[in-house]
């Protein structure tokens, strides 16, 4: 049983000389490096495989917007904003809201009815200008509380010095997005 067992070990220790002695030589006999300029005239095509700065949608997490709509106990309109203060679209970019949820509460007369609410783009200040809306419907349940998410897969887009309004008594938003250079 020994000599089975030595024999085995011999094997293993051949076999790993031959593959060292094999990848070895074909390391040693590499051509010589390979340059790459990567110009404005001719760009090279790169893929972020390693996940580095790019997020799972393919940007930076320092250009993520979140904004918060809180009409639980305010007017049934306003301006969304972020846990800081107002927000406006920066001149130069436009912001891509990807996604979007929202709860509230209407009196129980509307119970087990449909409650309409509103996304609204707008631009401008003394006007403002609705450019784009989102109209969203949820049934209240029998106590008058409803809740909804809201995914969009090639986003909308809101453009430069824009803002978004919420429409909607006792509603709460929370909008997701990213901003991107304006085209």
């Amino acid at each position: 049983m020994a000599t089975k067992k030595s024999i085995v070990q011999l094997l293993a220790v051949f076999c790993l000389s031959v593959l060292t002695v094999a990848l070895t030589a074909r390391v040693s006999t590499a051509g010589a490096p390979v340059t790459v300029t990567n110009t404005a005239s001719n760009p090279v095509p790169t893929q972020n495989v390693g996940g580095g700065a790019a997020t799972h949608v393919g940007q930076p997490a320092s250009s993520f917007v979140n904004l918060i709509c809180d009409f639980a106990n305010a007017p049934a309109t306003g301006l969304c904003k972020t846990r800081s203060g107002s927000f406006t679209v920066p001149n130069g970019e436009a912001l891509i809201v990807t996604d979007a949820e929202f709860s509230g509460f209407v009196d129980n007369t509307f119970a087990n009815k449909y409650v309409f609410l509103d996304l609204e783009a707008t631009e401008g200040s003394n006007p403002i200008t609705v450019v784009s809306s989102i109209d969203l419907s949820t049934l209240a349940d029998t106590a008058g509380h409803y809740a909804g998410q809201l995914h969009l897969t090639t986003g909308w887009v809101v453009p430069p010095g824009g803002s978004i309004f919420g429409v909607g008594a006792g509603t709460i938003f929370d909008v997701q997005g990213y901003l991107v250079p304006n085209q």
